[in-house]
């Protein structure tokens, strides 16, 4: 049992690492102890939602998900070249917590690749609900309504989040 425990643990950390672009074990546990210390004030919401919610905000998953890039990793080396704008200010930083109404905006420069981005996309982009986007201007507005949608579409598999949390307390 210990065994088929650490694996199916593993297993789950991998996968979500790997799917929000290559994040370390110590990221991850940073949200965790987030999600933990927060737990108080979660009792009327869904702690898996707030975690994943955690991830969801932040800017280069934010692009991911317009399918402005192909991966997350393609996101954040545009965001450290300074090509990205949130309310009209240059972001360097891809850890970058989005909040309600905010306006992420791409460099006319990028505007080409990111048009190609969206036309090869082998399924017609239907970003999540808490997105607004302008694919003419490419532009973004952000909605924080994460914990009202089911986020289980936006994922290849069933991410078991509350083992994760018992596994890193």
């Amino acid at each position: 049992p210990f065994k088929q425990k650490y694996k199916s643990v593993l297993y789950n950390k991998k996968r979500i690492s790997l799917f929000y672009g290559g994040y370390s074990e110590k990221f991850i546990k940073k949200q965790v102890n987030i999600v933990v210390r927060n737990k108080k004030t979660l009792i009327k919401k869904n702690t898996h939602l707030f975690f994943l919610s955690l991830f969801e905000k932040r800017l280069d998953v934010v692009l991911y998900r317009a399918h402005f890039f192909p991966s997350t990793r393609n996101a954040r080396q545009f965001i450290l070249h300074k090509h990205v704008k949130v309310n009209g200010a240059k972001i360097t930083d891809p850890n970058y917590s989005l909040q309600q109404g905010d306006l992420v905006e791409i460099h006319k420069k990028l505007h080409d690749l990111i048009y190609s981005n969206v036309a090869i996309n082998y399924l017609w982009p239907l970003p999540p609900k808490h997105l607004q986007i302008n694919y003419r201007t490419f532009e973004i507005s952000f909605n924080n309504n994460i914990e009202s949608q089911n986020l289980s579409m936006q994922y290849p598999f069933r991410p078991d989040i509350y083992l994760l949390l018992r596994y890193f307390r």
